[in-house]
Formats: structure tokens, sequence, C-alpha cells
């Protein structure tokens, strides 16, 4: 079966299995600007069996990548820690956590987030405690080091939101 562990084949990436009542097939999603483009069944049954349709699933697949010049998965540079205009930190894995009780806000953290031996973690960084520069780079810090990467020589502060400086300012 393409893509076990071990597996000498090909990695199949835009490729997915479609096994249903009336369905069986290789489905090809090849994906430009987060949409799908030209996508395509290629069904055992037209192509005479699973592996012949999954042989044309790669031919088709491969052609629709030179075609829109998509860069295909298994050759992308990881990048698990690159800034990140989807979180208020900019990099992937630090957020600044409010905690509220009673409807006041008691305490701000950056929290960095990781994966270590299977398992969600996250290390907490008290602004209160570290000051907001000194503990954003500390949970920057601290999500390169749990995932085994090289934390940056030179980190980026974000801005304080205005919340964060009014509730510093009591």
């Amino acid at each position: 079966m393409p893509g076990k562990k071990g597996s000498s084949q090909r990695a199949d990436y835009y490729i997915t299995r479609m096994e249903y009542a009336n369905v069986l097939g290789w489905n090809v999603r090849v994906y430009v600007d987060s949409a799908p483009v030209e996508p395509k069944l290629f069904s055992d049954g037209v192509y005479g069996g699973k592996r012949k349709a999954l042989a044309a699933a790669r031919k088709y697949r491969d052609r629709i990548v030179r075609k829109y010049k998509v860069v295909p998965i298994s050759r992308r540079k990881q990048h698990y820690h690159v800034r990140d205009a989807r979180n208020a930190s900019g990099y992937v894995g630090v957020t600044l956590q409010r905690t509220r009780r009673s409807g006041r806000t008691v305490s701000y953290s950056w929290i960095a987030s990781f994966m270590k031996n299977g398992k969600q973690h996250k290390q907490s960084f008290s602004i209160r405690e570290y000051g907001y520069e000194r503990a954003f780079r500390n949970a920057v810090r601290c999500r390169y080091e749990n995932t085994g990467r090289k934390a940056p020589g030179r980190i980026m502060i974000p801005a304080a939101p205005r919340s964060l400086r009014t509730w510093l300012d009591k």
C-alpha cells in the first residue's frame, strides 16, 4: 500500500484513496492558494484496477504540479518556527494568554506549546514575573528548544496590546 512506513514507493502527496459503497479509486487534489485546482477521480473500474488507477493518478498529479509550478509537499522545507500573521506573537506555537476571574484580568503570560514524546505540553512565562519582552523571549526559546530547533539570534518582539499596557499600568 502506498504511503506505508518503510515503503520503497514515492510519496503520494495530493492523492487520497476513496473507498465507499459506489466509489473505489484515487482522488487527486493539488492545492494552489489553499484551493484545489483541477481535482480528478481515478476509478479502479475505469483504469483496470487499483494499481493502474494509482499510476494514472500519479501521472496526472505530476502534470498538474508542473503546470501550476507547485512545490510538492515532500520537497518543501519544513518551517516549524516562522513568523506568522495568524497569531499575536508572529511565531507558531507562542501565544499571549490573558487569565480572567470574575470578569477581571488577573494575569498575562506568554505560552509556548509543543509536542514531547507524543503528548502536547505548554510552558507559561508570566509577564508580571519576567516582564513583557523577557517572558516573550523565554517562550520563543522554550518552543524552539523543545521542538529540536535552534532559536533565532534575534527575536522580534511584537507590540503589546492596549489591554495589556493598561493592566501593567495598574
